[in-house]
């Protein structure tokens, strides 16, 4: 059902058939404007960041991302983490050193990330739970 725990739903493979390093941005000139860059783990989420005109990226397959890639941007990173993910956004955030910090959320009940909030409310209370 693409739904369960680990399943990976996006994935672009490089050259060699391996799984790309790359990052996805909705807009890379906000990215490239911006001084800090939020780094949500998915695609959908990254959207939802944009939804409130705030640069984002994230890995091709969701917290999977290539950290040299991440470092390579001169940029300090905001790392917000799906519920339950928030030992990989410490993770993450280690590897990348003084750059990133970790922001976890308070997703209203029902809710496992930016982009649930976005939907089931709307981008106000996502721009709310954000500050």
């Amino acid at each position: 059902n693409g739904k369960s725990k680990g399943t990976i739903r996006y994935i672009l493979l490089s050259g060699d058939g391996k799984p790309s390093s790359r990052l996805y941005s909705p807009d890379w000139s906000l990215v490239e404007k911006s001084e800090y860059i939020y780094c949500p783990f998915g695609i959908i989420d990254s959207w939802s960041f944009y939804s409130l005109g705030l640069a984002s990226i994230t890995g091709l397959t969701g917290k999977s991302m290539n950290y040299e890639i991440v470092k390579s941007l001169g940029k300090k990173v905001i790392i917000v983490p799906d519920e339950g993910e928030e030992r990989d956004a410490h993770i993450l955030a280690n590897r990348l050193g003084w750059r990133a910090s970790v922001k976890i959320l308070r997703y209203p009940s029902g809710c496992k990330d930016t982009n649930d909030v976005r939907m089931k409310f709307d981008n106000s209370t996502l721009q709310e739970i954000l500050l």
